[in-house]
């Protein structure tokens, strides 16, 4: 007789849910998703991400449920130990469809109030807000290259102007502008662990040559 022996090699899942609320009069969304903690009797694991609405930037989020108490730290530099000398941390308790507590910022504390919500933090609320401004034009070979950031990443990438056919503009903004807004979503996601560059190459009546790292 043989026998198969599966093994689960990830954390199951208890229950994920995304938030909307403030910090005292600061909006904010947050993504709280809960697991199942082996090592520890009568705890649970939480990890997740809130942000400001005013800037967009993703700060992870990792702690433990214990006694209906939700603590929180920048996940960054979370490990067991580093929760009682972390510099922000949120301590919430779970009240029906709410969460209510604090953010304490070294030695400030801030009410906070959340609401549970349909609403997908990242696909329905920030990445429809981003949008690019105009920064300068460079012309290479009688052929503007336009220059954009993206408001909340600063994210700077280009796009064809005067001087290339109607087509070219239509068929290369878009994939730049896909591209860009790739950056941009990377940027908020790992806030200052991702930066990109790039660098022209060569303009020319056949070819648009640059290099992003």
């Amino acid at each position: 007789m043989k026998q198969c022996i599966v093994m689960l090699l990830f954390p199951i899942m208890l229950w994920s849910q995304s938030y909307v609320g403030h910090v005292e009069n600061f909006p904010i969304h947050l993504q709280l998703d809960v697991y199942e903690n082996s090592s520890q009797a009568n705890t649970t694991r939480a990890e997740g991400y809130y942000f400001y609405d005013s800037k967009l930037i993703n700060i992870p989020l990792k702690g433990v449920i214990s006694n209906d108490t939700i603590t929180l730290i920048d996940g960054y530099f979370y490990n067991e130990d580093s929760i009682s000398s972390a510099e922000e941390v949120f301590t919430l308790q779970k009240k029906g469809n709410t969460l209510i507590g604090q953010l304490k910022i070294k030695s400030q504390i801030y009410q906070v109030v959340l609401t549970e919500t349909d609403t997908d933090p990242i696909e329905d609320f920030r990445n429809p807000k981003l949008h690019v401004v105009k920064d300068s034009v460079s012309t290479y070979n009688n052929k503007q290259i336009v220059w954009f950031h993206e408001a909340y990443s600063n994210m700077s990438l280009f796009r064809l102007g005067n001087g290339f056919t109607k087509s070219q503009r239509a068929i290369f903004n878009a994939k730049l502008d896909s591209i860009h807004f790739q950056f941009a979503q990377g940027k908020l996601d790992c806030n200052s662990w991702f930066e990109v560059s790039n660098t022209i190459n060569l303009v020319n009546d056949n070819f648009v040559s640059f290099k992003i790292s």
